[in-house]
């Protein structure tokens, strides 16, 4: 974001009478403002707020629902919040039959942000080379072990795209599998023959795309993670293209790096793609289920899990998504002019019942479903996130917080609320600032840096300090944000 759009100049007024200003500077001294700490992630605490005090906002779309209105907000669930471009890679037609395909293995790990990276590099790649797109179907641990589709099925990302399994059954005369050495082993499946159109095919060659070209889009990756630099790549992508000219080619990347290595975290060309996969599924009444309609549905994801394996993942103290939601809550009665009703719902892992390492974050069999907070706590208390909204400053005015708790839920039913919902409030997760941020219909409050954020999209910010950066939230952004999810979802409705 530009810092004329964070900062916005003011003309200079003549000072007419210093009296007031003088004025201000004794009140200042001696009652100095109180300084602020950086965001603790282990305990309950109060973010510094960048915006004066709260204000009462009476819009005056506020007081009023028509019919159309009210059926607006009623249906709202089944639509993304945002106008979406009709993104996609270039048909064979449109691409001469010149086809990508990529061996970046598809049995590791089973993470949906890690595979929805490598998703993202792979479509982002063919989209570069001006190539059609073939779709590789990956597993995700137990979510795919009953049916290897349902993560796809649930995204809508193989729906009306090439299977790359069906290209190497039917395209290839013989297949190679080759082992890598990376420190999580893999295989690699490739295309080492095409079967000729001349004899029933589909290619005439195939070639295999330079590690310089695969490599450039990751280095450009590593630079910033919202900027095109990809465009770097541009001019070695137009030469090797040139030198390949060809119609009727299969084109194929073969990993030179572990697959971590290929976790693509810059969807600013990529997110409509994604976005539209899902929303253009088939999206009835009954995928909604657990959302109230007449109430605003507010999403946390608080992960925990294998996080507790890893020390350099943060884990995002309870009290702060309490307060972020709390200064959520305060902007909608604002706007809206009154309290409104607020459903939280909280996904979090549960706990293993072995007692050892959480090896499948998405086996729900194997997990307890207990509470993990920050510090490694287990809290057995099912009203413990009921107590801590109901304690806590923001919150206290509210006769009654319904929050519902999901621990060790299901996770494909999980993810359908957290897209859903009206607002997300998210962890330094994969889930969260790579999969529900680019498909979510709601306002998105994610921690991340400003600098992180696209122009376009829909995302207030809460830094806890890293990258010495102080903690902050910007309330003023919220309130224009929360003031556009209102106007557009029609929330008044919930009270009006």
């Amino acid at each position: 974001m530009s810092a004329s759009l964070l900062h916005s100049p003011r003309k200079a007024r003549p000072c007419r009478n210093a009296a007031p200003f003088l004025s201000a500077l004794i009140i200042i001294a001696l009652f100095p403002y109180p300084s602020t700490t950086p965001l603790s992630n282990h305990s309950l605490f109060t973010l510094r707020s960048t915006a004066p005090t709260r204000r009462r906002i009476n819009a005056p779309y506020a007081r009023t629902c028509s019919a159309a209105a009210r059926h607006h907000f009623n249906t709202r669930f089944t639509r993304a919040q945002r106008a979406l471009l009709p993104l996609s890679p270039a048909s064979r037609t449109a691409s001469r039959n010149r086809v990508f395909m990529s061996s970046i293995p598809v049995e590791v790990g089973d993470g949906l942000g890690h595979r929805t990276c490598i998703l993202n590099y792979e479509l982002l790649m063919s989209i570069l080379l001006r190539l059609s797109y073939s779709h590789r179907i990956s597993t995700y641990g137990s979510l795919s072990t009953t049916d290897r589709t349902a993560v796809d099925s649930l995204f809508g990302w193989s729906k009306n795209e090439l299977s790359r399994d069906q290209l190497l059954a039917t395209a290839c005369l013989k297949t190679t599998f080759v082992n890598d050495t990376c420190e999580i082993p893999a295989t690699h499946v490739l295309c080492e023959r095409v079967k000729l159109r001349k004899k029933g095919g589909m290619f005439d060659q195939t070639v295999m795309i330079p590690a310089y070209i695969s490599d450039c889009l990751i280095q450009a990756n590593n630079k910033a993670a919202n900027t095109n630099n990809d465009q770097q790549c541009a001019s070695l992508f137009s030469t090797f293209l040139s030198a390949y000219s060809e119609p009727n080619t299969l084109f194929q990347l073969r990993p030179t790096r572990c697959f971590r290595e290929y976790l693509y975290t810059n969807f600013s060309r990529t997110r409509d793609w994604f976005a539209n996969k899902f929303w253009q599924r088939d999206v009835s009444a009954s995928n909604v289920d657990g959302l109230n309609a007449k109430r605003i549905q507010v999403a946390m994801h608080v992960r925990r899990g294998d996080f507790f394996n890893y020390t350099n993942r943060v884990l995002i103290g309870d009290g702060t998504f309490v307060d972020v939601a709390g200064r959520l809550s305060e902007a909608l009665d604002d706007i809206i002019g009154t309290t409104v009703p607020i459903t939280i719902h909280m996904f979090s892992e549960g706990v293993s019942l072995q007692g050892e390492r959480v090896k499948d974050n998405h086996d729900t069999s194997k997990m307890a479903a207990v509470y993990v907070d920050e510090n490694g706590h287990i809290i057995r208390d099912e009203s413990y996130w009921t107590q801590l909204f109901r304690t806590h400053t923001r919150w206290k005015r509210r006769q009654h917080v319904e929050v519902k708790t999901h621990i060790a839920s299901d996770t494909i039913e999980a993810v359908k609320l957290m897209v859903r919902s009206d607002f997300f409030i998210g962890s330094i997760s994969g889930l969260s600032v790579q999969v529900i941020r680019h498909i979510g219909r709601g306002l998105m409050l994610l921690p991340v840096h400003e600098t992180e954020v696209g122009e376009e999209e829909h995302i207030v910010t809460f830094d806890y300090g890293r990258h010495g950066y102080d903690s902050f939230l910007r309330e003023d952004k919220l309130y224009k944000m929360v003031a556009r999810a209102v106007r557009r979802n029609r929330l008044a409705c919930s009270v009006w």
